[in-house]
Parts: C-alpha cells; sequence; structure tokens
C-alpha cells in the first residue's frame, strides 16, 4: 500500500494539471505459481528513472519506491507512455521463500 500511496502522491504533484494528464490506475493481478504483479499507471509526462537532470525529489521518490519493492521481493521496473508505468511482481504472502 505504501508504494501505491507514494506513486499516488508522485501523480498528485507532477500529473494532475490541464493539460498533462487525469489518469491514475492500479492493478493487481496473479500469475501462475502465485505470484503478483502490482502495476500503477498515469498519464502524465514519463518518468526516467535513470535521468541525473530529474528534479531532487523525483529521484527520492525514485529511490522510496524502489526500497518498498524490494521489501516485498519485488524489483519496480518503470515503463513509458504515454504516461509512466510502475510495475512490482513480488510473492504472494506465504509463498515467500527466504534464503
Amino acid at each position: 500500500i505504501l508504494l501505491v500511496m507514494e506513486a499516488a502522491t508522485n501523480a498528485l504533484e507532477h500529473v494532475f494539471r490541464p493539460a498533462r494528464g487525469m489518469v491514475f490506475e492500479v492493478e493487481l493481478h496473479e500469475r501462475p505459481g502465485g505470484r503478483l504483479v502490482l502495476s500503477v499507471r498515469n498519464d502524465g509526462p514519463r518518468i526516467d528513472p535513470a535521468s541525473t537532470a530529474s528534479p531532487a525529489e523525483q529521484r527520492l521518490s525514485m529511490h522510496i519506491m524502489r526500497a518498498l519493492a524490494g521489501q516485498l521481493g519485488g524489483t519496480l521496473r518503470v515503463g513509458g507512455g504515454p504516461g509512466t508505468t510502475l510495475q512490482v511482481e513480488f510473492a504472494r504472502a506465504g509463498h515467500q521463500r527466504f534464503l
């Protein structure tokens, strides 16, 4: 939930403005074998996770979302357009394996 809240806060600050975007979607589905995929999408400006020219708060937000994805046992993937899609695949609780 924290990852979705961080993405929503980001969209609120950077997307929801006239002529920038108005869509925010959250989807959770299960893949065979009990893995879950969380997708968060908006139709605003695309996030470039590798950009060094990004504002400090965007870099901080990406760092926070990557850390939250890691806590789920997944990796944050960022896709583009139109807009930005964030996706994390992780094991369903009870199916997690610890090494």
